[in-house]
This record gives C-alpha cells, sequence and structure tokens, in this order.
C-alpha cells in the first residue's frame, strides 16, 4: 500500500472515531430531552414545581433550545457535506471512492489474523498438519469477515440512498439553513418576521426516530472503517438511566422507569 493511500485511510479512521465521540454526546442530549416531554410522572411533578413562577418561563424554553441543539446536531454530524466535515454523508462519500472501499474491505478481511498469530500446535497433530489446519481456520476467518463487510456495506448503501429522499431529513435542513445558518426574514409582501419553524411541521418525535435510525447507520459504517463495534443500547441505555435520575431528582419523585 502506498502511503498516500495509507495516509487517507488513517485519516477515515480519524473521522470515523471522532463522529463517533459527537453521536454519543448527541444521544446524551437526546435522552436529556426525552424525559421533558414525556406525561409521566418526572414531566408532571416539574410542571407543578414551575407552575405561576419566575423561573418557569426559562423552563418552558427548556425544550425548545434542547431541540434546537438536536436539530443542529443532527444537522452538522449526519447531513452536513461539507468536505472537511466529519459528517456520516462525508465519511460515506470518501469510503465509496472505489480505491478507498478496497482497501477498506482488504483491511477489514484481515481483521482476524490477529487471532492466529500465536498458534501452538494442536496436541495429536504434526506442525505440518497443525499449520495446515490453522491456515484452514484463518481462511474460513477471513472469508467471514470478507462477507460481514459486503453485507454491511449493502445495508449502508441503502440506508444513504434513503436519506436522499427522507423528509424529516429535509425538513432539518431547511432549518438549518433558515434558522442556524441563516436568521432568515420572511420575503416581500409578509410581515417582517423571522421565518416560521412551525411551518416546517417538524416534530420532536420525528426528530428522535430520525437520530435513532441513523445513529445506527453511523456505528456500522464506523465498525467496518475501524473494526470497532459499539453497543448502541448498551450505551444508549446508560444514558437514559442518567438523564431520567437527573430529572427524578430536581422533581423529587422516585422513577421506577430509569
Amino acid at each position: 500500500m502506498n502511503k498516500d493511500l495509507a495516509d487517507r485511510l488513517l485519516q477515515i479512521e480519524g473521522y470515523a472515531k471522532a463522529l463517533v465521540q459527537a453521536i454519543r454526546v448527541m444521544d446524551q442530549m437526546r435522552h436529556i430531552l426525552e424525559p421533558l416531554l414525556a406525561e409521566d410522572k418526572i414531566g408532571q411533578a416539574l410542571n407543578a414545581k414551575f407552575k405561576d413562577t419566575y423561573g418557569g418561563h426559562a423552563y418552558n424554553h427548556l425544550v425548545p433550545l434542547l431541540a434546537q441543539d438536536l436539530i443542529r446536531d443532527l444537522s452538522r454530524l449526519i447531513l452536513d457535506e461539507g468536505k472537511k466535515t466529519g459528517s456520516l454523508k462525508n465519511l460515506y462519500r470518501k469510503v465509496e471512492i472505489k480505491e478507498i472501499h478496497s482497501a477498506l474491505r482488504e483491511r477489514f478481511k484481515h481483521i482476524p489474523d490477529q487471532f492466529h498469530d500465536d498458534e501452538v500446535p494442536i496436541p495429536g497433530l504434526t506442525l505440518e498438519e497443525t499449520k495446515q489446519f490453522t491456515d484452514s481456520w484463518r481462511d474460513k476467518d477471513r472469508a467471514d469477515y470478507e462477507a460481514s463487510f459486503d453485507r454491511d456495506w449493502l445495508k449502508i448503501e441503502a440506508a444513504m440512498a434513503s436519506l436522499e429522499k427522507n423528509a424529516t431529513a429535509e425538513k432539518v435542513k431547511t432549518f438549518r439553513d433558515k434558522y442556524h445558518a441563516h436568521h432568515e426574514m420572511a420575503p416581500l409582501g409578509k410581515d417582517p418576521m423571522p421565518f416560521k419553524v412551525s411551518d416546517l411541521e417538524l416534530t420532536i418525535n420525528d426528530l428522535l426516530e430520525f437520530a435513532d435510525e441513523y445513529m445506527i447507520v453511523v456505528f456500522e459504517l464506523t465498525r467496518l472503517l475501524t473494526g470497532a463495534s459499539q453497543d448502541v443500547d448498551g450505551f444508549s441505555q446508560v444514558h437514559r438511566k442518567y438523564a431520567r435520575d437527573m430529572w427524578a431528582i430536581l422533581a423529587e419523585v422516585e422513577d421506577d422507569d430509569a
């Protein structure tokens, strides 16, 4: 492998690891936001605490502010097409290049080689027979990893094609362009006021479902690029427990759903 290609693979791996960390932070945010939307005893207790208080005015802004942060993160981590960004779209664009894709596939295929580096003679077999057996075992592992790469890559391709037609993605991009990137005002002939976010009909549930769907795609892609698997359900459950426990403490209620 030439140095230029090796450097590009190293860069892509760095992008993938940075994206994983940023997605984890995004997942923490969504779980901090979610209890404030639920009509359970945490939400009811918090609403009761802030009812008819000055603090209630700030509390009422908390959900939209956190939701806007979630939209910002979904935009920059999933949808940003900038060539220097560590987004899912840009990472996928880099990996699509035939030379890069082939090199990553070959590297992934050889991951199990490390499991056979310290083979010891098998009792009852000669050294030559042991070598034949372990070589066959290594070849099977390589074939399995290669098939796994191809299988998951097809899933990722389908998900990225679907992303181009995803209605929530279009609304997130519109929100970013009109609200985050620009403070866009109403066109000539209408009352001079900021762009109405409500016109997008973008719900919190839309955002949470979109985050769940494409967080999985990020981790599937980064597994192919780094060889490292992520326990998505595991760390997401931890984020959920921490967030619900925080709000339960502040609301002064016992939470059995953490």
